[in-house]
C-alpha cells in the first residue's frame, strides 16, 4: 500500500499543477489593470481646446464666451470672455473737471483715491476711464490696420492686436471699472504716481491688472497705468495673494 501511495502521489501534484497553469491561461482570467484608460474622447476634447497657431506660429484667438457683468465686481472680461455689444454700465464722472466716467461705486473710489493722492504731492491723472463698445472696437481696428500693412492675415492680425488693446466687448474699460492713471508708457512705473498707487491703491479697492510678471496669464503685455476697481476687501486679497485676477478667480473656485 505505501508502494502504491509513493507511486501515485507524485502523478496527483503534476496532474494538479497542470489544472492550476491552464485556468491561469484561459480568457477573462487576467488581473485588471489599476492604471485610468483615457478614453478616445478625451483626446479629441483636448485637441479640440488647445490653442491654434497660424503658419507664421501666431497663437490665434480662441472663441469668446458671453458674461454678464451686472452688479459683479470681479466680472472677468479677456481674449476668453467678453460683454455683449449693447452693454452699457450706469456711470458717473470719476473727477471733477475731468470728462473720464467709471460706474458709480468705482468712480466715488477713484476720486477719494485721486484727492488723497493729491495732498500727498501725487498727481493721479485720470487719463481714460469707460469706453463704449464702439470706442474699442475702432481703437482695435487702428491696431489691426498696423499689423495688415506688415502681411499678417485677418486672424493673425486680430490676434497680435489683442496683445496690446483688447477686441471689442473684452475691455475692462467697457465694463467702467477701469482707469488708465497718468500716461500710456511703460515708463510711468518710474514716476511717484505709480509708487504711491502700489502702495495704496488697495486701500480705495483698486488693483494693478496688467503686472510685468503676468503677461503669459493675462494676455495683455505690462501696463503700469492700467488700474482695475474690485472693491476694498477683494484688492486687499488680491494683493496680498500677489495673484493676477485669472489666478485669483480660478484659486476662488478651487
Amino acid at each position: 500500500m505505501k508502494k502504491l501511495c509513493r507511486i501515485l502521489l507524485p502523478a496527483v501534484l503534476i496532474c494538479l499543477l497542470i489544472m492550476l497553469a491552464c485556468s491561469r491561461s484561459k480568457p477573462g482570467n487576467e488581473p485588471e489593470s489599476t492604471e485610468t484608460q483615457m478614453e478616445p474622447e478625451t483626446v479629441s476634447e483636448i485637441e479640440t481646446t488647445a490653442a491654434r497657431t497660424s503658419p507664421n506660429g501666431v497663437e490665434l484667438l480662441p472663441e469668446r464666451t458671453l458674461v454678464d457683468p451686472e452688479g459683479d465686481l470681479l466680472v472677468l472680461v479677456n481674449r476668453f470672455y467678453c460683454v455683449r455689444e449693447d452693454y452699457v454700465p450706469e456711470l458717473e464722472r470719476a473727477v471733477a473737471g475731468y470728462e473720464e466716467y467709471l460706474q458709480p461705486e468705482a468712480a466715488r473710489a477713484y476720486s477719494s483715491m485721486y484727492f488723497d493722492a493729491r495732498s500727498s504731492g501725487v498727481e493721479l491723472y485720470p487719463c481714460s476711464g469707460y469706453r463704449s463698445y464702439e470706442h474699442q472696437k475702432k481703437n482695435y481696428e487702428e491696431k489691426i490696420a498696423e499689423y495688415a500693412e506688415q502681411g499678417y492675415t485677418r486672424e493673425e492680425c486680430e490676434a497680435l492686436a489683442a496683445n496690446s488693446i483688447m477686441p471689442p466687448g473684452s475691455s475692462e474699460h467697457t465694463l467702467g471699472l477701469a482707469m488708465d492713471i497718468g500716461w500710456v508708457s511703460a515708463d510711468f512705473e518710474n514716476g511717484a504716481a505709480y509708487e504711491w498707487l502700489c502702495a495704496h491703491a488697495w486701500e480705495y479697492g483698486f488693483i494693478l491688472r496688467y503686472p510685468s510678471d503676468k503677461a503669459d496669464i493675462t494676455g495683455v503685455k505690462y501696463e503700469p497705468w492700467h488700474w482695475r476697481y474690485v472693491g476694498v476687501d477683494n484688492a486687499f486679497a488680491i494683493s496680498r495673494s500677489g495673484l493676477c485676477l485669472e489666478e485669483f478667480l480660478s484659486s476662488a473656485d478651487g
